[in-house]
């Protein structure tokens, strides 16, 4: 019941993938937060949505399920290479892959942000290796507990088609005109055009 309340609250049924995955990251963003202190609730990912707090491994596969739901495939994966021990989306929209991470993005761990960044939104490798967290050997969430390797398996995420500048954040959507509207580091008013 928790899950479909959520679904039903926060997208339309003639939503795109991209907009699915959009509200579904902008809800992650605005209503959890980061917590090592897992006293007082249920572990992993039912945990998770019912406290909404956890880490980076919760998150992804709490946003990873949601995406499911929805007919988005995705699966949380992570990177460990010192000094980043990080978790985080790997989905597929519109036929193309993206990593994509709402534990960085979360509104609770930058206080005093009026919105949500979209820095972590749909990005390539090459904007996931900027950040330090290498692509190069992921290892994938099978299982709770249970994580492969990535050697014989490629993540790839090549389009950067989505990428924001820098410090981008998120201002409004118009799903009519499939218009996104963003602010970036100097406060100036961008549009982006989705379709």
């Amino acid at each position: 019941r928790l899950i479909v309340n959520i679904l039903n609250y926060n997208l339309d049924t003639d939503d795109t993938e991209y907009e699915r995955a959009l509200k579904l990251y902008l809800y992650m963003t605005d209503n959890f937060e980061y917590s090592h202190d897992k006293d007082g609730y249920e572990p992993a990912v039912y945990g998770t949505f019912t406290s909404m707090r956890g880490v980076c491994i919760d998150f992804s596969s709490v946003y990873s399920y949601l995406l499911l739901q929805t007919g988005i495939d995705a699966l949380t994966v992570g990177c460990s290479e010192y000094p980043i021990d990080h978790c985080w989306t790997y989905a597929v929209i519109n036929g193309q892959a993206y990593h994509i991470d709402t534990t960085w993005a979360l509104r609770t761990s930058n206080p005093g942000q009026e919105y949500t960044t979209l820095d972590y939104f749909m990005m390539s490798d090459a904007g996931r290796n900027a950040d330090g967290c290498l692509v190069r050997d992921l290892t994938v969430q099978l299982l709770p507990q249970y994580w492969a390797s990535r050697s014989s398996i490629s993540f790839a995420a090549t389009d950067s088609s989505y990428n924001f500048r820098y410090e981008s954040m998120f201002i409004s959507l118009d799903e009519e005109n499939k218009i996104l509207t963003y602010a970036d580091a100097d406060n100036e008013i961008h549009e982006f055009c989705y379709a």
